[in-house]
């Protein structure tokens, strides 16, 4: 799981990116005027999990690439 926040010229907004079960989920949380560090803590540790259960779309379905041991072995054995 990310958590994004940036200035979108009148908010601050958090984009949260999640991937699980092979679908990426994105959501967008508004936090209006610039957040202090307890704020986002806060959202983080005593909304995040609520606001994601509450959730109705289904996401995107995603293919994740698996990489062989033996492929990531020669790689980096390659750039020693």
């Amino acid at each position: 799981m990310k958590l994004t926040i940036y200035y979108d010229g009148q908010f601050y907004i958090g984009l949260i990116e999640n991937i699980s079960e092979n679908k990426y989920k994105a959501y967008r949380y508004v936090f209006g005027n610039e957040p202090k560090d307890h704020e986002v803590l806060d959202f983080v540790n005593k909304n995040l999990f609520d606001f994601i259960n509450n959730d109705k779309h289904g996401g995107i379905p995603i293919k994740q690439d698996t990489v062989k041991k033996n492929q990531s072995e020669k790689t980096s054995k390659k750039s020693c």
